[in-house]
């Protein structure tokens, strides 16, 4: 499963795209946005992009 996140810290607003593995996660791509607050969709599918492109002969289901 791969997972999208958010964390805003000490001024900085990273966003995450994380393979889920069990009970472990694996960071695959992030980014320091450079903006406070919630990403939004451009920024978000543009992130997923670079990530879902290591995986693109595997199903994608979004929920």
């Amino acid at each position: 499963m791969i997972a999208l996140d958010r964390t805003q810290g000490k001024g900085r607003n990273l966003f995450m795209v994380t393979l889920i593995w069990g009970t472990h996660a694996l960071p695959l791509y992030w980014s320091i946005l450079n903006h406070v607050g919630n990403s939004d969709f451009k920024n978000q599918n543009r992130l997923l992009s670079v990530a879902l492109f290591l995986f693109n002969n595997y199903p994608v289901l979004v929920l």
